[in-house]
């Protein structure tokens, strides 16, 4: 099939599975051609064109599909959602990149059009590729439109009663994929959606994660994963489904439903979930629901690298074993305001035992607990104390015994007040610099800061992208920063580019 849309967005492709992209977003011009194969071996220029496309798509543009109805009718404003009759996700991935087809089938049952939400959560790291609406038999792909104008003829659309969508961009929610969906009465829909991301290895092994969220018995779904790798595959596990971002340091039990085939030795492997309305049922009313995860690892033989080439292009990958641990110097940023109160704070502290717990004598740590005030820790109480010295220290050794103090006294904090991050942020990097300046740290002994919070700035400074600015303009040796922020409160989007301004 081919699609054309002028000036906006061009599809084609053929039999031999050959694509071309080729996008104008006003006088940007991204052109880039490659093969399916190309695709799959993680072509930095399709990964880099992708995290573009997704940037310039947040701030710029709404995609808008219009569908050429062969009758009009009367739009009805009920907001009630259509019942989702299959759900299908799959994914195929080779060489550690992912591809994944979302389709979904809706149905108006009622003689009146009604409004309709179809969304998605993607992975961070993950771009669309591709989207379509099928209604009648007739498929009709996106094409990009300035968002104004994507509004406007959305509008126009549903005052007459014809079948449209608009895809929007929840800023709260950057990585969510939503369409609001008119579907004429007696009418059903078909949506589809790709999207596609190179996997990362963290704590050795690679993580996909599909989220799943039909709020409702779906008569069939289904969610397959295909791996086919180069090398064998070493490890595999698909745990239960996780329901929340909640912090859990426990071992998560493997997946009852999810049938796993794979042959011991084998490069590829197939999952397949598909829960029954009976097993959907004892989810909850609203069905399942949560991040269907597969963490796999791949065996080596021994070697730390591997290159791969196909079609004259190559991807390097590095997976170095038993790395010498280097020492580190965290300043924890607490957030104890009034917000954090019942179950975040008993999570903050749950999180901190565990990080503590894990340093070794070689590591060191400093402690900042804000809420409208910012406050450094310390205790007469810790070991190798400098007798000299007249004030308690900022920088800890990570001893047993200072580490039990450590852990007492954040076990006994208490919530109240407002949120100054702020000030938290900028005193954590004053004394991140102070302890390199007064080499209070070994030579090899480098600082980072881990900022915890869930909510909005509330006290002192609270504009945004003021934060963000005196973050950076005072952060001039680009020490890293890892925000950790959780909730529907947080500010998800202020954390993320503070992390990204510092190279985190």
């Amino acid at each position: 099939q081919r699609g054309k849309f002028p000036g906006k967005l061009n599809v084609s492709s053929n039999r031999r599975l050959k694509s071309t992209f080729v996008y104008k977003l006003y006088n940007l011009h991204v052109g880039v051609s490659a093969s399916k194969a190309q695709l799959k071996l993680h072509s930095c220029i399709i990964h880099k064109m992708g995290t573009l496309l997704k940037e310039v798509w947040k701030t710029l543009f709404s995609l808008l599909i219009l569908v050429n109805a062969s009758h009009q009718a009367s739009f009805s404003s009920s907001s009630s959602e259509s019942p989702i009759s299959r759900l299908s996700v799959t994914s195929h991935i080779t060489l550690r990149y992912a591809q994944t087809e979302v389709e979904s089938l809706v149905k108006n049952p009622s003689n009146s059009a009604r409004e309709v939400e179809f969304s998605m959560f993607l992975p961070d790291s993950a771009f669309i590729s591709f989207f379509s609406m099928t209604i009648n038999d007739e498929e009709q792909v996106a094409k990009v439109m300035e968002k104004k104008e994507a509004v406007e003829k959305f509008n126009n659309a549903k005052q007459l009663g014809i079948g449209a969508g608009l895809v929007s961009q929840n800023e709260r929610d950057s990585n969510k994929f939503s369409i609001s969906t008119n579907i004429e009465g007696g009418h059903k829909v078909v949506f589809k959606l790709k999207y596609e991301e190179l996997l990362e290895r963290r704590n050795g092994q690679y993580e996909h994660a599909i989220n799943i969220n039909p709020e409702g018995i779906v008569e069939d779904l289904k969610v397959e994963v295909f791996i086919n790798e180069s090398l064998p595959i070493s490890s595999l596990s698909v745990p239960e489904l996780k329901h929340t971002n909640e912090l859990d340091f426990a071992r998560s039990s493997e997946s009852k439903e999810a049938k796993v085939t794979q042959k011991e030795g084998s490069s590829e492997a197939h999952i397949l979930y598909a829960p029954d309305k009976k097993v959907q049922r004892a989810a909850g009313e609203s069905g399942v629901s949560g991040q269907f995860l597969v963490r796999y690892d791949v065996d080596r033989k021994g070697q730390d690298n591997e290159v791969q080439v196909i079609d004259g292009y190559f991807v390097h990958f590095f997976a170095p074993e038993n790395l010498k641990r280097l020492p580190k110097h965290t300043v924890f940023v607490l957030d104890i305001s009034g917000s954090m109160q019942g179950e975040k704070i008993v999570q903050l502290k749950d999180a901190m035992f565990t990080i503590l717990d894990d340093m070794t004598e070689e590591d060191f740590f400093s402690i900042i607990v804000f809420s409208s005030r910012v406050q450094t820790w310390s205790s007469y109480e810790l070991e190798n104390l400098d007798k000299d010295s007249l004030t308690e220290p900022v920088v800890i050794q990570a001893t047993e015994h200072n580490k039990k103090i450590a852990i007492n006294y954040v076990n006994n904090l208490n919530e109240g007040g407002g949120t100054n991050i702020n000030d938290a942020m900028l005193m954590g990097i004053e004394l991140a610099d102070m302890a390199t300046k007064e080499e209070l740290l070994p030579s090899n002994t480098k600082s980072m800061i881990i900022f915890l919070t869930d909510g909005q700035p509330t006290s002192g400074e609270r504009n945004g992208q003021n934060i963000r600015q005196n973050v950076k303009d005072r952060n001039t040796n680009k020490i890293p920063i890892f925000g950790l922020a959780f909730g529907r409160d947080s500010d998800f989007s202020l954390m993320k580019e503070i992390s990204r301004e510092a190279d985190s």
